[in-house]
């Protein structure tokens, strides 16, 4: 009988970054149909938030902290709606409600 494969941390890491990068490019290759499907429904949520937030001029720490129907529109403002530990995945970061010192902080990522 032969003994199960061994892969070293590099490899699994490798696999894992694999992994990953095919998971993204595939949710990127979805294309609009999941967000025309939520149309109706997401139109009064985003107008609030645009009413919210100044045209998102104004999107402070504690509006997110306080208001969790907040923070959920505005990762929909951009793209077809994903899950949480999706969008994670594709942010590189993973945490439950926006940590204090990332509400403010403003990045762009080219």
């Amino acid at each position: 009988m032969r003994s199960p494969p061994r892969w070293t941390d590099d490899r699994l890491r490798a696999e894992r970054d694999r992994a990953e990068n095919h998971f993204v490019a595939e949710r990127q290759g979805e294309g609009p149909t999941a967000y025309y499907s939520v149309w109706e429904e997401a139109v009064p949520l985003v107008r609030r938030a645009l009413e919210q937030t100044d045209a998102l001029s104004r999107v402070d720490a504690a509006a997110i902290l306080n208001d969790k129907t907040l923070w959920q529109t505005l990762r929909y403002v951009c793209a077809p709606r994903i899950s949480e530990e999706d969008l994670w995945t594709l942010v590189g970061k993973k945490f439950k409600v926006v940590p204090d010192d990332l509400a403010e902080r403003k990045t762009r990522k080219s």
